[in-house]
């Protein structure tokens, strides 16, 4: 549990302990049922006169720091990159099927594989989803052994995910037209969980956000290509 140490105000004073669920005054409230994402459960809890003692503390806050709230929003970052893994993984497996799809089915004597609109649409998928997947890629391997994915490219990575797994998930649903609605097929849970995956640990809007605010102040990333806009250029 995130918590702000007595004293604290704001972002001051902000750590983290870890809380048994089977503690005294521990009580969950309520589950969310989601449309998707279903092997993870999220829940309300609720504490009530919870005794915290000093073996419980994870990261301790200091009233008269943000420190430790800033170390705790930096780890947010692996929880970016698995988000963005588990929509690259998703869309892979959706390309995958329309793929298969199409080579299989045969209408006036030809697969779909065969029509140059169709081919299209895989053409685009696979564009955007290896973008995702080369962006990800960056953003983990610049971690390093035991470190920490860099917010700017994580915030980059993420964003691209989460757009390539829905345009890529949609269209294979579109070019397996009624049957990719039906859940006889594995795109229609697919579609749920990317949706799902588009709200966690930041949504597309908070990445923008993020990352405009980062470009408009000068912040790039590592790509050789980019230089700070605010500095002469000469």
């Amino acid at each position: 549990m995130w918590c702000r140490w007595p004293g604290g105000e704001g972002a001051k004073g902000i750590g983290a302990v870890i809380v048994p669920t089977d503690r005294e005054g521990v009580s969950i409230t309520g589950r969310h049922k989601g449309m998707g994402i279903h092997a993870a459960t999220e829940a309300e809890l609720a504490f009530d006169g919870v005794a915290i003692t000093a073996e419980d503390i994870l990261l301790a806050g200091d009233p008269s720091s943000t420190a430790a709230f800033k170390v705790l929003l930096s780890h947010l970052n692996h929880e970016r990159c698995g988000n963005a893994a588990m929509c690259v993984g998703a869309a892979q497996g959706a390309l995958e099927h329309a793929v298969r799809y199409m080579s299989e089915r045969v209408i006036g004597g030809r697969p779909l594989a065969d029509l140059q609109g169709l081919q299209w649409k895989l053409a685009d998928m696979a564009v955007q989803l290896e973008g995702a997947r080369l962006l990800l890629g960056r953003a983990v391997r610049l971690a390093g052994a035991g470190g920490t994915p860099p917010p700017l490219e994580t915030a980059l990575a993420k964003t691209a995910a989460n757009l390539a797994a829905k345009f890529v998930c949609d269209e294979a649903m579109q070019i397996h037209g009624g049957y990719g609605y039906s859940r006889e097929y594995p795109l229609e849970r697919a579609y749920r969980d990317i949706r799902g995956l588009c709200f966690g640990a930041g949504t597309v809007e908070a990445q923008r956000n993020f990352i405009g605010l980062r470009v408009a102040a000068g912040g790039h990333t590592g790509s050789p290509g980019w230089r700070n806009p605010l500095e002469d250029p000469r």
